[in-house]
């Protein structure tokens, strides 16, 4: 069960910040990585998964950063999944792809104000995505 928990960390380590970046900045994968600001803000995402993947006793290294940055240029103008379907009009999973690590996080006592942010805009994004105000589009 360990390194089952541990592997979804290691995927969260990449679909938080390119599907969340992706939705927010309206970027394929090629457009984080050229724009030094919005890679800045993926690495440091990762970062932050990471701090709390190990404060909850899941251990990923440091460089895994920059192994998932390296792996990430061959993916060219590759769109996620959530920025597809965010594009489309359809529910984006807000709640288990950026909520739940965050409680996760924050219950471990990590430091992850970047995924706090993005996770606050996101929720603020899928809500209003073509629904009436007061409707919700998240799951």
């Amino acid at each position: 069960m360990q390194s089952l928990i541990t592997e979804r960390w290691r995927k969260l380590v990449w679909n938080i910040p390119f599907n969340g970046l992706g939705i927010a900045a309206a970027a394929n994968v090629a457009q984080v990585l050229n724009d030094v600001h919005l890679q800045g803000a993926a690495r440091a995402l990762m970062a932050e998964v990471i701090e709390a993947a190990s404060k909850q006793g899941y251990a990923i290294r440091p460089d895994f950063i920059d192994f998932q940055i390296q792996r990430s240029w061959s993916m060219g103008d590759y769109r996620s999944s959530s920025q597809v379907d965010y594009e489309a009009g359809r529910e984006v999973e807000v709640e288990s792809i950026w909520g739940e690590p965050l409680r996760q996080a924050r219950a471990a006592g990590a430091d992850t104000p970047r995924l706090e942010f993005l996770y606050a805009l996101l929720r603020h994004l899928a809500m209003h995505l073509g629904k009436p105000e007061g409707s919700s589009s998240i799951r």
